[in-house]
């Protein structure tokens, strides 16, 4: 059995020289005393080239000139709109190189926007990682993977929760229950945590589960939004907070910024995200005296909306 690894320059992590290790070091995973294998059956040849675009070639390669069974693919695609379509024809030529030879590439990709340099190299470690030890299952044949089909497992990050598709209930007329993202504003907590509080109740009321999420203040909801809108497990999302009238505009500016980002990541994502946020314009009593209401509403349009 002949592993081709195809890496390249531009990635920020040296890809090709971790799923060599990796391989290497689990070798033995597909050495079998039935057929008498050995480690020394097994040989890894590796072609680094330039970029992403630069990997179809290097993997036509691997298999034309140097027989190899299977190959592993690493790339590094930046965050910049040039990246994304480099990254996109990359792609698409190692998917044809798969279908003309009839043979796997295990196509491992890292994208910049994936999160800051730390999470990256997590990310990065883990999916070469994993899919090195793909390879090896692969190489086993084509039923050795079965045991992790539907699993939801991903190779970079943390695994997608497993969904129980045995057992449904078909009646689209039947009681939902649904998980609901809560965020909620620090600011001004003597009003907002009480409406935390009556949010928690009001759902748990309904049957219906929450997951809640503490920003500093309004303005920075944004981002926990995004977070929530990204999560599978995450039907809809609520937000909770009071901007209260001072001698400024800063009210306006931090409602009204926060509201449009709001909608903008609502529609980005097909996932309700209501509005329980008090203000602009209001002043301490009035915050006070809707703030129960305003829990409410934002969980009844939210419930609304996912039945629409």
């Amino acid at each position: 059995m002949i592993i081709g690894i195809a890496d390249t320059m531009f990635a920020r992590g040296d890809m090709g020289s971790l799923a060599e290790k990796t391989i290497r070091d689990n070798i033995t995973a597909i050495t079998t005393k039935d057929d008498n294998s050995s480690e020394a059956d097994y040989r890894i040849v590796r072609y680094t080239v330039p970029g992403v675009k630069d990997l179809p070639v290097a993997c036509k390669k691997l298999f034309t000139e140097s027989s190899c069974d299977i190959v592993l693919a690493c790339g590094y695609v930046g965050a910049e709109p040039v990246d994304k379509v480099c990254g996109h024809e990359a792609s698409a030529g190692i998917q044809a190189v798969q279908l003309s030879e009839g043979k796997h590439i295990i196509e491992v990709f890292v994208h910049e926007d994936e999160g800051t340099d730390r999470k990256l190299t997590t990310i990065m470690h883990n999916r070469v990682v994993k899919h090195a030890l793909n390879v090896l299952e692969l190489l086993k044949g084509q039923t050795t993977l079965q045991q992790k089909a539907g699993t939801g497992e991903r190779q970079g990050w943390n695994n997608a929760s497993r969904l129980n598709i045995d057992n449904t209930d078909s009646d689209p007329n039947s009681p939902r229950s649904y998980k609901i993202g809560i965020i909620v504003s620090e600011f001004n907590r003597e009003i907002t945590f009480g409406m935390r509080n009556e949010a928690t109740r009001y759902l748990e009321s309904l049957g219906h589960t929450y997951k809640i999420i503490e920003v500093p203040g309004v303005f920075d909801m944004p981002l926990a939004i995004k977070k929530l809108c990204k999560s599978t497990e995450i039907d809809a999302i609520i937000l909770l907070g009071a901007v209260i009238k001072g001698s400024t505009k800063h009210d306006e500016t931090v409602a009204n910024s926060t509201a449009t980002l709001a909608s903008q990541l609502a529609v980005q994502y097909n996932k309700p995200v209501t509005c329980g946020v008090i203000g602009p314009g209001a002043n301490w009593e009035q915050a006070e005296a809707r703030s129960l209401d305003y829990v409410k509403r934002s969980i009844d349009a939210a419930l609304k909306m996912l039945d629409i």
